[in-house]
């Protein structure tokens, strides 16, 4: 094991603010401590700055005592603990900023590299090839950086993100020769040759295209993996069994009222700060297909083929609901719809085990109050309700009718105000509905909304845009 002495902190930004004071303290801890740990990605801007997280490679007997190092310099340095995610062979820590300086940080603390519980590397070998940091920290070589971001990528994903993409070219480059050899612990040499290569040239395209057969071979059965199968499965349960910080929101509107680009901008601010997933979601978890489609299918079969019908232009007069569907049509969409939210209830579960923000910019309230739904009885949309998942936060866009008119006059400024009467209504017999002032344009709407999502998970920002 590589061993040195701790440099010390240097007088730069992170020296005077809230994040360089902590993570100063933490690395400095570790090494007094004797905790085995290596900063195993993104350590350019560290403890001054960070991307989104902290991920930090651990030897397996120093998982808990990081955690009491971590958790008793935050209290020291004014951090409190919102949230704990449990995995296997993974613990993150989201940390909240007292002062709202800094808002969130998520800490992830790692003792084995792996897929579900297939490992695709050797924690050791990136802990005994650690490097000091000119800056005092520990982290692993650039090679094993690389190595790990293309395996993670592409065995989770299928593909490499545009972030990942220089990191993993620049450590091939730099220190291919290590990259070579995390990679082989479990490929074979050929496979590790042709990635290293695709790598170095920027071939991003074939590598993505070798995920499946990547993923054949770190998933292979193995009867020496069954512990580690069991390991997993019940850390699995009893994560989801006790979900960590996660919030399921809907926004409900008119037609034209700005859900769509609120849920957009909403999720851009909230993602990794705090929450480690963010899923948005138009109308249902769509398990089932599209109505439309099943009508088409039978139709098909019974030899009457459908043409597909033009869909009305976003945004254009009257391009929105103008007249009530038929009532069994109504009742049909009615049903059909609360099924696949019925069903999304364990697709909801495992997202709230990951530290999910869920999102949907249209939900089973909307028929309610659309045009279309107005001949469905109100005891049948009622008894559906009682089938579907019920979201923490409901958020209800409160703008003026002639403004949403204006801006996108999908219907009407009568029927606009109509709906909205009966949102206002709606709201008032809902738990955990919200009002979002839309007046003031959407980075006022979203900031107004993160503080309520925060208020409901954990503690709020500060204030201001």
């Amino acid at each position: 094991m590589t061993t040195s002495t701790l440099n010390p902190p240097e007088q730069g930004l992170g020296a005077r603010t809230s994040l360089g004071r902590f993570l100063r303290g933490v690395f400095s801890a570790f090494d007094q401590e004797g905790v085995t740990y290596a900063v195993l990605r993104n350590a350019q801007g560290l403890p001054d700055h960070t991307r989104n997280d902290v991920d930090l490679l651990l030897a397996p007997q120093c998982l808990e005592p990081a955690t009491k190092i971590i958790r008793r310099l935050a209290k020291q340095h004014q951090w409190t603990e919102v949230a704990r995610l449990e995995k296997f062979e993974y613990r993150c820590l989201v940390l909240k900023d007292r002062d709202g300086a800094r808002g969130f940080l998520s800490i992830d603390l790692v003792t084995g590299l792996n897929y579900r519980f297939y490992p695709y590397g050797d924690a050791r070998h990136g802990l005994n090839q650690r490097l000091r940091h000119p800056r005092g920290f520990w982290r692993v070589p650039e090679g094993c950086e690389a190595a790990v971001a293309l395996l993670k990528e592409l065995l989770a994903r299928g593909t490499l993100r545009e972030s990942c993409r220089q990191t993993i070219a620049h450590g091939v480059t730099r220190d291919g020769t290590y990259f070579k050899k995390i990679l082989e612990i479990h490929l074979p040499p050929d496979q590790v040759d042709a990635l290293a290569a695709e790598c170095a040239d920027g071939n991003w395209d074939a590598l993505s295209q070798r995920a499946p057969a990547l993923r054949k071979t770190i998933t292979r059965p193995r009867w020496a993996l069954l512990p580690r199968a069991a390991g997993y499965l019940m850390k699995t349960i009893r994560h989801y069994l006790r979900p960590p910080l996660s919030c399921f929101a809907v926004i409900i509107g008119p037609d034209g009222s700005g859900k769509t680009s609120l849920m957009q901008a909403v999720s851009e601010r909230l993602f990794e700060n705090p929450f480690k997933m963010i899923r948005c979601y138009k109308s249902g978890f769509q398990i089932l297909p599209p109505l439309k489609s099943v009508k088409n299918l039978c139709g098909s079969l019974l030899g009457q083929p459908r043409g597909k019908a033009a869909e009305p232009e976003p945004g254009r007069l009257h391009s929105g609901m103008i007249r009530p569907n038929s009532v069994f049509l109504s009742l049909l969409y009615v049903a059909y719809y609360s099924l696949d939210l019925f069903l999304g209830r364990l697709m909801l579960r495992r997202l709230r085990g990951q530290c999910a923000l869920v999102l949907f910019d249209r939900y089973y309230y909307d028929y309610y109050y659309q045009i279309g739904n107005r001949n469905v009885p109100g005891w049948y949309l009622a008894l559906f309700e009682c089938l579907v998942p019920k979201p923490d936060l409901i958020f209800a866009i409160d703008r003026d009718a002639e403004d949403i008119f204006r801006n996108k006059p999908e219907l009407s400024v009568e029927e606009i105000k109509l709906e909205q009467r009966i949102i206002h209504q709606l709201t008032q017999s809902r738990k955990g509905s919200r009002t979002v002032a839309g007046q003031d344009g959407l980075a006022h709407s979203a900031h107004a909304m993160e503080r309520m999502i925060l208020e409901h998970t954990g503690p709020a920002p500060s204030a201001g845009v």
